[in-house]
């Protein structure tokens, strides 16, 4: 491109830059590398007459009227047109797809915002004539469902199936990536398909290794936060070969994001340290400032895991600063951030109360109240953290002395936990009601007709099937 720009210069037929340019940004996408990607999409749609709007006033007011007529056509059907897409429509809608993936990494807003745009227009074409227009279905879906509106990502999922005979080649695996990616966030996990490698293996065959990976991922978090380590730990490992196979950066990315969390589950706080600083690094090489978030928020918990809490502080304030420039977060990013934020007031509040201090203890609840509550709602649009994040609520309530509302609490992460069958928090849970039950000064004695010694011996039960060894250490002290 530079060569052809060089020796033609202002007399370069655009066609041919548009050629050049695609074919760029196709292989920056195809190595997963997004941020250069983007660049070179946005100047492809330039060409084409298609710039993205920068007044974040004219974003949101284009976002709601979007949704509305994207919401009419989908739900009147005698409205909807039949076009049959020519070539260049059909590429302009494969392009953008692209386009639309690389921004679910780098700038939510927008991504959210163009899907939403596009998809609008694809309702204005027979699906059947155009293949990736199946793909906007489904995308859509998992969009609304990655941003907790699950309602209507389960409706226009359920569309899907319909548009056309059957779904195979990219659509069937792009089907598998969009339900899995749908049911995770949602929590209904019992409704979910028993992962399927050959699947992964169909992605890889075609070169869909977007699809192939976040499908895996997907089933990687059920399987972690459901404490089945073995088949997690096999899968992970597989997983990293698809890196060291392709080196496709998102698939690096997540198999460090999934470490971190792993060793967060198993409390390993310096390897998790270590772990983060390693994602923070990569993703700042590649320009990927979302999962900078990610990687400052587990790292202030593994921090606080540590006792380390000046550099909590320190990662908490970083990852304020990313927040506060994205504006807008899916509650996926946000998860590791605001749990640490909310375990940093915990801590803080339990220490003012130890050192009877009234006024901090009386600053430190305030403080608790409005991260928890921060955290609690993330949690009912990410599922993976919610049994973690209602057990530290009940905390908060048990700590500035409303016993009968941390209990409703512990017992709504127990329910949660054990629909889940989030192994790992519900047996914490367990533990904690079970410790709290057997406090001197607590006038419960039991929860749900189950006495502490009865919640300490489900807590021991699930921390040895699991191999939780810091949590069997804790049980054993207050057993002794």
């Amino acid at each position: 491109l530079r060569f052809y720009m060089t020796k033609c210069g202002d007399a370069a037929d655009p066609k041919r830059l548009v050629d050049f340019e695609k074919n760029i940004a196709l292989a920056y996408f195809n190595k997963g590398q997004f941020e250069n990607a983007l660049l070179f999409f946005d100047k492809v749609l330039s060409r084409w007459g298609r710039k993205p709007l920068k007044n974040r006033v004219a974003i949101y007011f284009k976002l709601g009227h979007d949704i509305l007529l994207m919401s009419y056509r989908l739900y009147m059907p005698t409205i909807r047109a039949g076009r049959v897409p020519d070539n260049s429509q059909s590429e302009y809608f494969e392009l953008v797809w692209k386009k639309d993936t690389a921004l679910l990494h780098l700038n939510p807003i927008r991504s959210l915002s163009e899907i939403v745009a596009e998809f609008r227009e694809v309702l204005k074409y027979d699906p059947t004539k155009m293949e990736v227009a199946v793909i906007f279905y489904m995308a859509s879906s998992s969009l609304f469902a990655f941003l907790g509106y699950f309602k209507l990502a389960g409706s226009i999922l359920a569309k899907t199936r319909k548009l056309v005979e059957e779904l195979k080649g990219r659509n069937l695996i792009a089907h598998h990536f969009f339900s899995a990616w749908y049911i995770l966030p949602s929590g209904m996990w019992a409704d979910t398909s028993e992962y399927d490698p050959s699947v992964v293996v169909a992605g890889e065959r075609i070169g869909e290794i977007y699809y192939a990976g976040g499908y895996r991922v997907a089933h990687l978090y059920m399987k972690l936060y459901q404490g089945k380590f073995d088949e997690f730990e096999d899968m992970l490992g597989n997983h990293f070969n698809l890196w060291k196979n392709y080196e496709y950066d998102i698939v690096k990315a997540m198999h460090n994001l999934l470490t971190i969390e792993y060793l967060l589950i198993r409390q390993k706080g310096e390897q998790a340290q270590r772990e983060a600083n390693n994602l923070l690094s990569f993703s700042r090489e590649r320009g990927l400032e979302l999962h900078e978030l990610h990687a400052l928020g587990w790292r202030a918990t593994s921090e606080l895991l540590m006792g380390d809490i000046t550099s909590a502080k320190n990662s908490l304030k970083e990852s304020e600063e990313i927040r506060e420039r994205q504006v807008f977060c899916a509650p996926w990013y946000l998860a590791g951030s605001l749990i640490a934020q909310f375990m940093l007031d915990l801590h803080l509040l339990e220490g003012a109360i130890a050192d009877d201090s009234r006024s901090l203890a009386a600053d430190f609840a305030k403080s608790a109240l409005k991260s928890g509550k921060a955290a609690v709602k993330n949690s009912a649009k990410w599922a993976p953290n919610r049994t973690e994040t209602l057990r530290f609520m009940g905390r908060y309530y048990w700590l500035v002395g409303k016993r009968r509302l941390a209990f409703k609490w512990f017992f709504k992460s127990i329910k949660e936990g054990e629909r889940l069958g989030a192994r790992p928090e519900l047996s914490r849970t367990y533990f904690e009601v079970g410790k709290r039950l057997m406090e001197p000064h607590s006038k419960h004695k039991k929860l749900n007709d189950i006495d502490a010694h009865g919640y300490l011996k489900k807590a021991r039960t699930l921390f040895e099937e699991m191999g939780l060894e810091r949590d069997l250490d804790n049980l054993k002290k207050i057993s002794s």
